[in-house]
This record gives C-alpha cells, sequence and structure tokens, in this order.
C-alpha cells in the first residue's frame, strides 16, 4: 500500500484544521470552539500518521484549571509525541477557592521547560466566593508563575491578565509585567487596579502594545510608573477603554513624551469626551503628540467628532473607524460636510478608509431582541453630504 509523504499529510491536516476554525464563532477568551476540538480530536484516530499532526493543532491553545492539570499531565506521559510542546497559547485559570489556586511549581517548571514555542499566556482571576482575606493569596502566585514562564519561556510575548470580579493590584502587574523579558503585548481586561506602594522597577519590557478596559484613574498609576523609568516602553499601540481626564494627568504626559512612537490608537469610551467649547481632552492632545499615527479607532458618542478630528496631526493616517454606541435612530446630527471639508485637507492625503458605523436594534422574535451594525458611510444622503471624500474612494463601497 503506497504511503502518502508525512509532508503532504501535514499540510492536508493543516488546511483543513483552517478551514474548519474559520467555520466556528471563537469560544470565550479566544480559545477554539467544542466542535473545532471535538473534529480535530477525532482526527488523531484516522491513523497514526495523522495523529502528531492532529494534536499539534489541538494543544496549540490550552486551557488550565484547577480541575484539568492532572489530566493535561496524564495525557502527555501516554502520547507517543511530546504534546506539550505544541502549545503556544496558555491560558491559567487562577481559583481563590483552590489550594493551590493552579500549578504546583513542579508542574509550572516542566511546562515552561516543554513548551518550547509558547509565545502566549491569559491568566484570569475571579472571586469564587471565599473569604474576603483570601481575595489577594491569587495574586502572589500570579508573579511565582511569571516568574518561573519568564524564565523557561524565551519567546513568551504576550500576557492577558483579566480581573473583573477583583480589583488588581497596580504593584502585581508591575511586578509580572517585568518577569517576562521577551514580553511585547500587554493586555488588562478589567475594572479597577488596586493602588497603593509600588516596587521599585529599575526596568520594564519593551512592550509595544498596551490595550486596557480598566478605568480611567486606574490608569494613572500605570502611566505614572512607566514615565518614571529610566527606559520607558515607546508604545506603538494603545487601546484604552477610558481616556478622559486632565491635561495633567499621566496619561496626557506620557503622549507628550512619547507620543512619536503612536502609530495605533483605539478610544473606546468616547461618550466622556468633551465637545468643542467644553474643555480639553486627553484624547485631543493624544492626537496633536502622534504625529506618526497610522490608524485611529473611536467608540462611543460621535457628537464631538468632527472636534476629535481636528485635533489629528499626522498627516500619514491610513484608517479611521468610528463606531457610536447610541442607536441610529437617536443619533444627534452629524456634520457629515464640514467633515467631508475637513478630510479633503492636506495632511488627510494618505488616508484609505472613512468609516462611521452605529447600532442598530430590531426584533428578531418577540422575545428576544439583537443589535446590529448600520454603516452611516454607506447611506445615501449621508454620500451625498461627503462628495469628496466618495470621489477619493475612502467611504465603504456600496454594492449595487
Amino acid at each position: 500500500m503506497r504511503t502518502i509523504p508525512s509532508e503532504l499529510v501535514d499540510e492536508i491536516i493543516d488546511r483543513l484544521a483552517s478551514a474548519l476554525l474559520a467555520g466556528y464563532p471563537p469560544a470565550p477568551w479566544g480559545l477554539p470552539h467544542t466542535d473545532w476540538i471535538h473534529t480535530m480530536g477525532t482526527l488523531g484516530f484516522v491513523c497514526s500518521e495523522w495523529y502528531p499532526r492532529s494534536r499539534h493543532h489541538l494543544f496549540t491553545a490550552v486551557q488550565l484549571r484547577p480541575g484539568n492539570i492532572r489530566s493535561l499531565f496524564a495525557i502527555a506521559d501516554r502520547s507517543n509525541c511530546d504534546l506539550l510542546s505544541f502549545i503556544q497559547t496558555l491560558h491559567l485559570r487562577f481559583s481563590t477557592g483552590a489550594s493551590p489556586p493552579l500549578l504546583e511549581e513542579s508542574q509550572l517548571r516542566r511546562l515552561g521547560r516543554s513548551c518550547r514555542t509558547l509565545d502566549a499566556v491569559w491568566m484570569w482571576v475571579g472571586y469564587s466566593g471565599t473569604a474576603w482575606r483570601e481575595i489577594f493569596r491569587p495574586y502572589s502566585f500570579l508573579e511565582s508563575h511569571a516568574a518561573i514562564l519568564g524564565s523557561t519561556a524565551p519567546l513568551l510575548s504576550c500576557l492577558t491578565v483579566t480581573f473583573y470580579d477583583l480589583p488588581l493590584p497596580l504593584s502585581v502587574v508591575l511586578k509580572v509585567a517585568s518577569s517576562l523579558p521577551a514580553l511585547e503585548t500587554l493586555r488588562l481586561f478589567g475594572e479597577e487596579l488596586g493602588l497603593g506602594d509600588n516596587p521599585a522597577i529599575s526596568s520594564f519590557p519593551r512592550i509595544r502594545t498596551f490595550r486596557s478596559t480598566i478605568l480611567r484613574s486606574s490608569l494613572e498609576g500605570f502611566f505614572g510608573a512607566l514615565i518614571t523609568l529610566p527606559r520607558s516602553p515607546l508604545l506603538e499601540t494603545i487601546s484604552l477603554e477610558y481616556m478622559d481626564g486632565d491635561l495633567d494627568s499621566s496619561i496626557a504626559k506620557y503622549f507628550r513624551r512619547y507620543g512619536d512612537a503612536v502609530q495605533h490608537l483605539e478610544v473606546n469610551d468616547m461618550s466622556r469626551l468633551p465637545s468643542s467649547g467644553h474643555g480639553s481632552s486627553v484624547t485631543k492632545l493624544a492626537l496633536q503628540q502622534t504625529p506618526n499615527l497610522l490608524t485611529l479607532a473611536l467608540k462611543g458618542d460621535v457628537t464631538p467628532l468632527l472636534d476629535i478630528m481636528s485635533a489629528i496631526a499626522s498627516n500619514k493616517l491610513t484608517s479611521i473607524r468610528v463606531e457610536s454606541t447610541i442607536y441610529w435612530s437617536n443619533q444627534p446630527p452629524i456634520p457629515w460636510s464640514s467633515i467631508d471639508a475637513l478630510l479633503s485637507r492636506e495632511r488627510f492625503t494618505a488616508l484609505r478608509v472613512f468609516q462611521v458605523t452605529a447600532l442598530d436594534n430590531f426584533e428578531m422574535s418577540d422575545l428576544s431582541t439583537m443589535d446590529a451594525a448600520v454603516d452611516f458611510t454607506r447611506l445615501w444622503e449621508v454620500r451625498q453630504a461627503m462628495p469628496l471624500a466618495v470621489a477619493r474612494g475612502i467611504l465603504p463601497a456600496v454594492e449595487e
């Protein structure tokens, strides 16, 4: 019986995995859909030649929680291939009700040594009904896990920390990030950073991307720590949920000092920004201090849109995308003609995309409603008010 070359088998399984993955919506926290996991798991039992490559995809992203750690190591020990070496993304779900909250040191060191291609870690800390004096206990484990992974996984470049159920001390964020020398992307998904005595950090990874959903008041401490470093990270991508505040804030100071490095900016709560005549905003200052900005994404109330766009200093901007969180039927008038005139100025000659969308709400049945997007820049009346933008082809195409 003629055998298929292993390279061809790998190519077939790779393409099948990609095609199946595209057909399923992602599960929470970026993990593959359960149906995809089941299908890829079945492929490994077709024949022995299919087993390694199917497991390569199946174990690319692994979620660990106190209840399944022993199972992972048991499966790895029984396998005829090094399953742990396939892990590229590791999701660690800490529990305040478990002891230890997750991995023992020996298990963690084994993972670090085996996961030679590990490049992303997602740490999730949740409050599970334990006594309040127990809530902060997992934070020491965050620090110890990061320290071991930082010393054993040299390719680890992306860290995500999720902490919606309780405040995360800023000191822990600084220690954890400082433990990962190759870190390039830091994402903080939560509501609040706990303030207090912060450690003296003399060095910090040269992160290039920072994304956060935490409150601005909590971000003050983080950016305050960055600007006091001897060598502050030069962030190229910044995505913030809240960026309102005064011009003496730490965020404003960061943009004044290091705004030249920023190429991609996302502000996800425009509703908090003051409109023209109601004071200055950190967002406007940020746009004035980022001459190399390439892409801009705004989200919230579009009422101050023209005022905010007028502050843009970059002549390299290629994309402006705006998402209004107000239902389109309740939208205040938007000065499309004035925006069209603004976009015709010389500093916007590099612009290739300008798009403004809004939420819509429509009845799917008597029992449920569903949100969808209305693209203003595809509406006939808006395109009539923006003839210069239409002529340049920077508005989204309209299907005939």
